[in-house]
């Protein structure tokens, strides 16, 4: 993850922090049912299938598995991580030469200079503070060849059943947040975030809290997709290079 992330108790130790995130892949590295692989196959259902001539860069790739979902369909993917462990395990098992790479670096301060036709930053952005993390999408729009498309999942944490899920964790002496997320989303402020860059907003889709009854809600109250549902948890964006 993004260096910035120092300032969690966490990640003072990196070997310990690649321990406790990615462990459920020791077993099987391939194992798309585990957190990271649902993460990424949920999003790559949500965007223009990959053609097999695409050159892509996942940022804050963590241990690799996601890079290696995307590399299997395009022309070549670079996954980015400052985790050295994290990167390790990933040169071990999902680097193929030519065609799935890896590199640790800070994907705040990044210094590719290569043009990518798809980005991608899976919970990655809920990891950096509001000034760095606006530069960062900016970064990418410069990194893009025309027509190239950023995709984005992140958790809509300012949301009110977010709070309100957060609070009764509070109630039960569970932290309230991830430690480790230090900005927080909606929709609107999303897709202000892409525009500024001078990206077009192609798709934006939320992810209801997993209630039936909220769902039923949803369903009654039918709120836009560009406006910030108050029932929402995570969001899908796809932006696009003018």
């Amino acid at each position: 993850m993004p260096e910035i992330l120092d300032r969690s108790p966490e990640l003072l130790n990196p070997e310990q922090y690649f321990q406790n995130r990615f462990r459920e892949l020791f077993k099987d590295p391939y194992n798309l049912a585990t957190k990271p692989g649902m993460r990424y196959s949920e999003l790559l259902g949500k965007i223009p299938p990959l053609q097999g001539h695409e050159e892509c860069l996942d940022l804050g790739c963590g241990a690799g598995l996601g890079t290696w979902m995307i590399g299997r369909s395009a022309k070549f993917a670079l996954g980015v991580d400052s985790t050295l462990p994290a990167i390790t395990f990933a040169n071990q098992h999902y680097r193929r030469e030519g065609r799935i790479e890896f590199s640790v670096e800070d994907v705040t301060r990044l210094s590719l200079e290569r043009k990518f036709d798809r980005v991608f930053l899976v919970h990655v952005l809920e990891h950096i503070l509001a000034k760095p993390g606006s530069e960062l999408i900016s970064l990418i729009y410069r990194m893009l060849k025309p027509g190239g498309m950023l995709h984005v999942s992140v958790p809509t944490e300012a949301t009110l059943i977010s709070r309100y899920q957060r609070l009764m964790q509070w109630s039960k002496n569970i932290p309230p947040w991830d430690p480790t997320h230090i900005s927080k989303f909606t929709i609107p402020g999303l897709k202000r975030l892409g525009e500024k860059s001078g990206f077009q907003v192609l798709r934006i889709e939320g992810k209801l809290f997993p209630s039936k009854k909220l769902k039923a809600l949803d369903q009654k109250l039918k709120f836009p997709a560009w406006l910030q549902n108050p029932l929402t948890e995570e969001a899908f964006l796809t932006l696009s290079k003018k």
